[in-house]
C-alpha cells in the first residue's frame, strides 16, 4: 500500500524481514536517500556508499547478496 504523500507501508507474514520486504526498502528508501545525497554534496553518480548491515538471515541470503553486490 502506497499513499501519496510519500508513505510506503509493508509487511511480510510472520512481521520479520524477509528478502522481498527487504528489496522494497533498497528500493523505496535506501537508493532514493543515496541518490538525494550525491546530488546536495554533488558527488558523481558512481560514488560508493557503505551498507552495514548485521548477520540476520535474510542479509546473509546468497540471492540478496548477489543482487547489493
Amino acid at each position: 500500500m502506497c499513499i501519496n504523500d510519500g508513505w510506503d507501508f509493508t509487511f511480510s507474514e510472520n512481521h520479520w524481514s524477509t528478502l522481498e520486504t527487504t528489496k522494497r526498502f533498497v528500493h523505496k528508501i535506501l537508493l532514493p536517500f543515496l541518490h538525494s545525497q550525491l546530488e546536495q554534496l554533488t558527488l558523481p553518480k558512481q560514488h560508493k556508499m557503505i551498507w552495514l548491515l548485521d548477520c540476520w538471515s535474510v542479509h546473509k541470503n546468497n540471492e540478496f547478496l548477489d543482487l547489493h553486490k
